[in-house]
Order: structure tokens, then sequence, then C-alpha cells
């Protein structure tokens, strides 16, 4: 399957944080090879022999959980993740149901009854509701609608301009495409090698703590979509779209392993693969938690430069998740018992 298409396929599925399951099934239909499960939903292949290396990419996207159906049939719901009314308003969901999907659009109170003053501040997310065209609390329960349903977000995939990519959920279905692919794809192994499909990592990076505590690992990478601030108002150094893999010195939750960062930005320049230094000051990855479990890892947060982040419509360059697949693939080529020892000691 070209990655294209297999990131289409993954942004279509539907998977708020614990609710995941979606998302994990079709990894499982498309993966060969051994895995293990913990038991918040995480999926962790395997492959190889030597030095424990864990690489990850987690699940979930953020959204919304349904938390009460008014008389009058609008639902009102809970965010879960990073969502704000900045990105929400007039926007079209997905209601999960038993009876299947139903589509909604968020609102708020008509904007003819605001004031100019309230119409130039933004709205608070407690102030939103979904309307899905029902006119009563029945209805919509017999729809299928309850409280605690899972609601994301909803987005046409569309191809820009050749190499762009416009779709709801890339954070963090980009990585785990490009994870898929590697482990797909890897075969000149010298260390073992584990790709996490990680949980809830948008509420607290918790599928990524119990998959690090079973694994052990000596290196850890966390793949997942970095700052693409390549717009007006944004700093483009560093962020770019088109320019390659992110690898981060600094974020919110992690201080890049200097020997493990070293070791890659090397391997990069080595086989010409492009590349770019970033950092941010806000936002946790995957690595967050896996350099400290247990006896600890030497971790790295490699990103995939995303615009408009936690938003309906993010937009990725392919290029960039192709070569994030082949800058991974020679770092893993190239760790063995020798250079994991060099890059720890």
């Amino acid at each position: 399957m070209s990655l294209v298409n297999l990131l289409k396929d993954l942004t279509t599925l539907n998977g708020i944080p614990s609710n995941e399951k979606e998302v994990s099934t079709y990894i499982q239909s498309k993966l060969t090879g051994e895995y293990v499960k913990d038991n918040l939903g995480s999926v962790i292949y395997k492959k190889g022999k030597g030095p424990k290396v864990l690489i990850s990419a987690h699940m979930d996207e953020i959204g919304l959980i349904v938390t009460k159906i008014t008389k009058e049939g609008f639902i009102k719901f809970q965010t879960v993740g990073g969502f704000t009314s900045l990105n929400m308003l007039h926007q079209q969901w997905t209601i999960s149901t038993k009876n299947g999907p139903i589509r909604a659009i968020s609102a708020t109170r008509p904007l003819l009854t605001m004031s100019p003053d309230q119409k130039s501040k933004a709205v608070s997310v407690t102030d939103l509701y979904l309307d899905a065209g029902f006119t009563s609390d029945e209805e919509a329960l017999k729809a299928g609608v309850h409280v605690g349903a899972m609601v994301t977000p909803y987005t046409e995939f569309q191809v820009l301009n050749q190499n762009r990519v416009l779709a709801k959920a890339l954070d963090n279905r980009a990585g785990v495409a490009v994870v898929m692919e590697l482990f797909e794809k890897i075969n000149k192994l010298s260390n073992e090698f584990y790709a996490a499909f990680t949980v809830q990592e948008e509420v607290g990076i918790k599928g990524a703590k119990t998959s690090a505590y079973m694994v052990e690992p000596d290196i850890a990478i966390a793949v997942d979509c970095g700052a693409g601030f390549d717009v007006p108002g944004g700093d483009k150094e560093g962020n770019e779209l088109g320019k390659g893999p992110q690898i981060y010195v600094y974020d919110a939750g992690l201080i890049a392993h200097h020997g493990l960062r070293n070791f890659v930005i090397e391997i990069a320049r080595k086989n010409n693969i492009p590349f770019q230094e970033s950092y941010m000051t806000f936002g946790n990855t995957d690595a967050s938690q896996m350099h400290v479990a247990k006896n600890g890892a030497a971790s790295l947060f490699i990103g995939i430069p995303a615009r408009n982040i936690h938003s309906h419509t993010s937009i990725v360059d392919l290029r960039d998740l192709e070569n994030t697949v082949k800058l991974l693939t020679k770092v893993l080529e190239a760790l063995n018992e020798k250079s994991v020892n060099e890059i720890l000691y």
C-alpha cells in the first residue's frame, strides 16, 4: 500500500483517548509479526535481537465525549485532549453510536444576538453544543446517541498540490503510518526493535508509560507531529513542511539525550537525508514517559511538521513522512551492541 493510501485509511478511522480500538484493529490487520498488548490497549510489535530499541507513535486523536442530551435534542460534550473553541465553532463532527455514525455540527448562540464586544471574543467551549438535527432527547437516544459516546472531527481527506495532505487526526496518524512502514520494511537489524502504537497520549501520555515499562528499552524514540509554523506570523526556522523530519533538542517534557540526538543527526548527514533541528517550550510526547521508565532510556522526539495542529484541518507534507521512514531505517540499521553502548556510556 502506498503511504498516501495508508495515511488516508488511518485518518478516516475514529479513535479518541481511551477509545482507540478502530485504529489498533486496523494496525493488527495490516502488520505481520509478533506483538503484545498492555492493559490500556497499546499494541507493541517486535522483531530482531540485541539491545532494545523502542519507537512509538500514539494512535489517539483529540475529540469529544457526549455528557448530556437536552430535552430539545441538542448535545453537550466534554473535550478530550487539546481542543480550543477557536478550532471548533461551526465544524462538522462524527458521533459514533451502536447504530452507526451520526453527523453533527458544533454551534453556539446566534451571532446576530451578540453585541459587537461579544463577537470580538472567543466563545467558551462550555457555550458550544452539537446539533445533529434532533428535535428531542428521545429522538437522539433512539438514534443511538448516549452519554459517553465518542465524537471525532469530520473532514474529507484531500491531497493538496501533489505532496501536501489535508485531514483530521494527522496528529498522530502520520506518526502511526511512519512506524507501520518502518516495521514492515526493516530487515537488517542488530537490535531488538519494538514498534509501539500507544494509547491516551493526548490526555497524559499514558500508553507510552505502560509500554516502556513492559519493554524496558535502552533507546526510545517518539514519532509525533511537530510544529508546522511556516505560515504568516509563525517562526518557520526548523518548522517547515517539506524540509524533512524535525530532530528536537528540547520540549516541555524532554531534554533530548545528547548522545542519541548527535547519533541521529550524524546518520542523517551521512545519508543525505534532509532534517531540521527544532525545539518547543510547549507540549509533551511519548518520549517524556519512555525516557524515565524503569532504568531509563536514551530518548528523542522526532517530529513530522504539521500545520493547524489540533484542528479539523491539519496539513502535512508526504515527503516529510518518507524521509522520516528513511532516517529511522538507517538509524535502526546502525544501532547494535557497540553503538548503543557508546550512546549510553
